[in-house]
């Protein structure tokens, strides 16, 4: 039998056995990929937690939820969350003295709803990862707590918890303040309130509780009252400076004083100012253009009062006035303006041209260098009586004066009592003053829109008489005396500022002030011969006090619109309700008289 060979080098045409290899690797990791691909189906739709999955109690316990249905987990959770929701307690503190306990069953816990957020974390792995995750887990996966909230107690507690803390906290800011006065703007700067935050309060106290804290600090948070600043103030304030004018039908409109505040300077003292304290910020006035009031007249055309005394004393008392005179003789006030006397007439010294003249220090008679000035500046108060301004400052002399009447003089000394007043009026004031031999007169002129005057009603309420003492001396001759010291009676005064309109009818009625004057024993000096036999000092005669004066209601008014008044000199003790038109003359220093000007208490008197 012939045998059939195959062609060498040609092989079988079936799969090779890479290929078979191949392919069989690929149907069984497809077959294992199928196998896992179900099985990541069926972890994700588990109704078991994932291994690795945990939840952090309050108290920092650590519950392992891997492998839990949702029931489950929700028995375990409530099981360690137990303790932490059925009673609760903290102390709540808000500042010094404030301190509320606040206890119950004041929480709750959404124990389910923490589990079923665990089992979801599934859905949160890749699908391919899912089956490994089920199998091996994840790694450690934390939930967030059970999310413990206030129960309905808890809610009510806090609640009145809170309205307690707000009575106790809540104080409101006290908002800044400012008035304006003549020469300033008071501002009084307000001062912080607080308040509690409620809502951030209400989170604190919640985060308290659910931490298992023991106690908890509330702050509460400062209210602030509205700023004010500088420029405010300025745009409130801010008056435009306007001159003075005729109308067709004569109508005098008066003039009208600028006011602003400089606002960088006021700005910086608020800024420096603490809350609560107050500020006085200097108003800047600016006088209107009295350019053409001048010309057309307008201005110093009426004489508002006048004073005329008599100069008593030796010649450097004369010159003494004469000097204060010339210091005050042409000022002007414009409105708003305050005449200073010191300021004006300057420190008396020998420098200056002032002489020694008798004064008061300490209730002595002694000479000093300016004494007798005193008589201006009672001039002037006087005048500023009958003029009706402002008084800003003044004294009374220690003993009565005689070239005005009492309660009408104004005492000075440098570093001592100041005479101060204001022109509150709506036109310039100029002061009219000069020295006719022995004469003083002081004059006041500006505009009196509307005829008014003054009168004044003067009352001595009590008296205090002076007491004659008898001292031995020898340089006395025998048989004869000599007086050391002169008497003055004391009395006390009360003085009404009577405003009257230019029809007689009374404006008003203002008590102007109450005058205290002391008494001064007289010295009588003797020879010792003549001593014996003396009695005690025995009380020289005085006047005893007068009723009070009774004016007329409605006294006649002035034919001029702005009267002329001048003071009045009364040694007799009953009180003029006016001064007299004209003054007597002073009495002499040796008369004994208690009113006499023998010594003025100028200068440096502290009286």
């Amino acid at each position: 039998m012939e045998q059939t060979k195959k062609p060498a080098g040609k092989r079988s045409r079936g799969m090779p056995l890479a290929a078979r290899a191949a392919l069989v690797a690929a149907v069984v990791l497809a077959a294992l990929f199928g196998i896992y691909a179900l099985l990541c189906v069926w972890a994700g739709g588990s109704d078991r937690i994932l291994p690795g999955v945990v939840c952090m109690t309050p108290e920092g316990e650590e519950i392992d939820l891997g492998g839990m249905t949702v029931e489950e987990a929700d028995q375990a959770l409530q099981a360690s969350y137990g303790q932490a929701i059925e009673h609760c307690s903290l102390t709540v503190t808000a500042g010094e003295g404030v301190s509320h306990q606040l206890e119950g069953n004041l929480l709750t816990a959404d124990t389910e709803a923490a589990a079923r957020q665990a089992l979801e974390l599934t859905n949160q792995v890749p699908f391919l990862q899912r089956g490994i995750s089920r199998i091996w887990g994840a790694g450690r996966q934390e939930v967030p707590h059970a999310g413990l909230t206030l129960s309905q107690e808890g809610e009510t507690a806090l609640d009145t918890l809170l309205d307690q803390l707000e009575s106790e906290l809540n104080t409101p800011a006290v908002e800044s303040q400012y008035t304006l006065g003549e020469d300033s703007v008071e501002v009084i700067l307000g001062t912080p309130g607080s308040a509690l935050d409620r809502e951030s309060a209400k989170i604190q106290i919640l985060q308290a509780l659910t931490s298992g804290a023991a106690t908890l600090d509330i702050q509460s948070t400062p209210v602030e009252p509205q700023a004010l600043t500088a420029q405010t103030i300025e745009e409130d304030i801010h008056v435009d400076a306007q001159p003075m004018s005729v109308g067709s039908d004569g109508t005098v409109t008066p003039p009208v004083v600028g006011i602003s505040l400089n606002v960088e300077e006021a700005q910086a003292a608020l800024d420096a100012a603490a809350p609560g304290e107050t500020v006085s910020l200097p108003l800047v006035r600016t006088q209107p253009d009295y350019s053409q009031a001048t010309e057309d007249g307008l201005l110093y055309q009426d004489k508002l009062s006048e004073c005329i005394t008599s100069i008593g004393g030796t010649s450097a008392r004369l010159n003494n006035v004469k000097l204060a005179t010339q210091k005050c003789n042409g000022v002007i006030l414009m409105p708003g303006d305050t005449f200073d006397y010191n300021d004006v007439v300057g420190q008396r010294t020998a420098a200056a041209g002032f002489q020694a003249a008798p004064a008061y220090v300490g209730g002595q008679t002694v000479n000093e260098i300016g004494g007798g000035i005193c008589q201006v500046s009672s001039s002037l108060y006087y005048c500023t009586v009958y003029a009706n301004l402002e008084v800003v400052t003044r004294s009374n002399h220690r003993y009565a004066v005689g070239y005005v009447p009492d309660g009408l003089d104004a005492t000075v000394s440098w570093g001592g009592p100041e005479y101060r007043f204001r022109n509150d009026t709506d036109y310039p004031i100029k002061i009219v003053a000069f020295v006719s031999g022995r004469t003083l007169t002081v004059q006041f002129y500006g505009t009196n829109v509307d005829g008014s005057y003054v009168q004044t009603e003067r009352t001595r309420l009590s008296t205090t008489n002076y007491t004659t003492v008898y001292r031995a001396d020898s340089s006395v001759p025998v048989g004869s005396s000599r007086v050391s010291v002169t008497p003055y009676t004391g009395r006390k005064v009360q003085v009404y500022r009577c405003v009257y309109n230019a029809d007689g009818t009374l404006r008003s009625r203002t008590l102007e002030n109450v005058s205290n004057y002391s008494s001064r024993d007289q010295v009588i000096l003797r020879n010792p011969a003549d001593m014996e036999g003396t009695t005690s000092p025995s009380p020289s005669p005085s006047p005893s006090p007068s009723p009070s004066p009774s004016p007329s209601p409605s006294p006649s008014p002035s034919p001029s619109p702005s009267p002329s008044t001048s003071p009045e000199v009364t040694p007799s003790p009953s009180p003029s309700p006016e001064a007299s038109p004209s003054p007597e003359a002073s009495p002499s220093p040796s008369s004994g008289d208690a009113s006499q000007p023998s010594a003025q208490g100028e200068g440096t008197s502290t009286q």
